[in-house]
Order: C-alpha cells, then structure tokens, then sequence
C-alpha cells in the first residue's frame, strides 16, 4: 500500500511565529499612500523641466549621469546614486548636464501622510536631495507598475504595493531616515489635507464625496471633522475661500464681474452675485463701488476675514465697506452656488 504524503515535512517552519502586530498599529495612524504616476528616462543632453509648481509629491531617482536642482532659491548639483523630492506647491526646475545627462526613474503620489513619511525617510524642504545607492531595486518596482493596466481595480492594488515597496526601499536606503514620529491625533491631519485641496482648488468644482474618497475617509466622517476643528461645513469653509477671493478681485483688479465669478469657482454669474449678496449684503458691483469711494477718501482697505487657517497670500487685500460677517452655512438655502460643495 502506497504511504500518503505528509502534509508538514518541516515542523520546525511551521513552529515560526512573528508578532507584526506593533508595527501594524503604527501604520494604522499613517493613512495609505497613492501613486499617481511613474516613469523612466535616459535625459538627453541639456534636457530640463520647469520652472513648474507640482499639485503632488514628485520622487526621482538618479542611477546614472548629473545635473542640477532648484527649488526657490536653492540649486542642488545631483549625481548618480542621488534621490531628490519635489514638494507640492513649490516651484522647481531641474536640468541635465550637457556631458554626463541623467538616467533616473521617477514617481508621483499623493496621501495623507506622505509629508511625514518623507520626513522619515529624510526629507525636508531646506534639503530635498539625499544620498541612495538602490535606485536599481526602485527601478524594477517601477518597471512593473508600468507594465500594469491603468483602469483596472486588481492593478490598482498592485500600484499601491509598489508605492509601499518603494517607501520601504528608500526607510531601508536613507542614512537620514528619523524615528517614527506618529501624530496623537489623526483627526487634524485629515482636516489639514482637506482645508490644504481646498485652498489649492477652491476655483475648481468640488464634491465632498470625492473629497472625502481623495483621503481614503468617509463623506459624513469628513464633515463631522470638519465641524468638530473648524466649527464649520467642508461647503462653508470653500464658501469663505471663494468670497475671500473674490473680494480681493473686486478691489485690486479692473477684471468684469463675470471673470471674477468665474476665478472664484462660479461658473455662472448669477449664481455668484446671488450669493455674493446673501453673504455681504450688497453685490459685487456696489461693493465694489462702495469700497473704491472709502479707498478715495484715504481709508485704507482691511477686510473682515473669517476665523480660518487660511494661508497668508488668500487672507491678504480686501476692504472695509458694507462688509458683514460671514453666516453659518446653515443660513444659505441648500445648494446656494453651482460650483459649491455638494
């Protein structure tokens, strides 16, 4: 009679056992992280980039070649075995050198923790240039993402673990990499990337639930986050944005009512006059109006803002006038606005 196979031929490696289950706390508090894109490319001579503002983080990585890097007033000279990080929102170029040109591999993400993570790694936005010597292993994980179907959701998931796979090469490779610093309260963090898109989008049309999906939460935690840090509505919070803006138009620009409407995220005038009104009181043209006469009688122009962390270049200009306080957004009827918050 034929013995059976054994099922466990070494029970020593069945006997093996790690307990993940700290580490797994820690990334439970750092949000996921998403590739937007990736590529590959052997510069030619003098190839440059910019001066160009990313909306996302941008990693390359130099295997071969130099050139330089600048980021506002900084301008970093990038040989081969060299990563360098582009910061969203700030302006950079960078250029091949004429002899030796780069052959680097790069990939853009986004996430909620993807400052903090790059923090680790090393990164700051004084030194976004750091020494790596595995660009090849980043390289193959790059050369299967590319090789991935863009819309499939199986894909999908696959680019997410090549992002991981990344990160995880570059804590390993980075004698800069810091101790894990987790934030004691997620919460914040969630509101900051969501007031951060939009401040950077506040002219575009929104949906909170795409929002909310952008941050890997859901729409009514979102906006149950948003009122617990700010006291208001994601909607109220891109209302105020976009009158802040458009305050600042009507008294510093000669551009029409309709264009203003428009840069504000108003597509339709009306629509934008409309609130503008429920909002200040007055419309835009007679605020406007209003605010020229105070301007001519010496009265320097200083608006009334909203309580909000807004960056210094939205809070800034304005006037006085027949400004009122901005309402709750529970005062505006449902909708109020085509490009608002839905």
């Amino acid at each position: 009679m034929k013995e059976k196979p054994r099922l466990h031929r070494q029970k020593k490696l069945d006997k093996q056992f790690r307990d993940f289950s700290t580490i797994q706390n820690v990334l439970r508090e750092m949000p996921p992280m998403y590739m937007d894109f990736c590529g590959i490319e052997e510069c030619l001579p003098d190839h440059s980039f910019g001066p160009y503002v990313r909306e996302e983080f941008v990693l390359h990585v130099v295997l071969d070649g130099k050139g330089i890097f600048q980021c506002g007033k900084n301008c970093f000279e990038i040989d081969a075995n060299s990563i360098f990080l582009i910061y969203p929102g700030e302006e950079t170029f960078y250029k091949a050198d004429h002899d030796k040109p780069w052959y680097y591999c790069w990939i853009g993400f986004h996430g909620v923790s993807a400052e903090r993570v790059m923090q680790q790694i090393g990164f700051t936005k004084d030194h976004p240039v750091l020494p790596f010597t595995n660009g090849d292993s980043v390289m193959k994980t790059i050369h299967a993402a590319l090789e991935m179907e863009a819309d499939i959701l199986t894909e999908a998931f696959f680019r997410r673990a090549c992002i991981n796979q990344i990160i995880g090469l570059l804590l390993i490779g980075s004698p800069h990499r810091r101790p894990i610093d987790i934030l004691p309260d997620q919460d914040v963090s969630y509101t900051a990337y969501a007031a951060r898109y939009l401040q950077r989008h506040f002219a575009e049309r929104i949906r909170v639930n795409e929002l909310a999906a952008k941050i890997g939460i859901s729409r009514s935690y979102l906006v149950r986050l948003f009122r617990d840090h700010y006291g208001i509505s994601p909607q109220e919070y891109l209302i105020r944005l976009r009158m802040i803006h458009a305050t600042e138009c009507l008294l510093l620009t000669g551009d029409s009512i309709g264009n203003i409407a428009m840069e504000s995220g108003y597509p339709d005038p009306l629509a934008f006059s409309k609130i503008f009104k429920q909002r200040f009181g007055v419309s835009p043209s007679v605020y406007r109006e209003q605010n020229r006469q105070i301007s001519e009688k010496g009265i320097p122009a200083q608006p009334v803002l909203p309580d909000l962390d807004l960056p210094e270049n939205i809070r800034s200009g304005g006037g006085t006038g027949q400004k009122q306080p901005f309402s709750p957004a529970a005062d505006l009827p449902e909708g109020t606005g085509s490009g608002s918050l839905e």
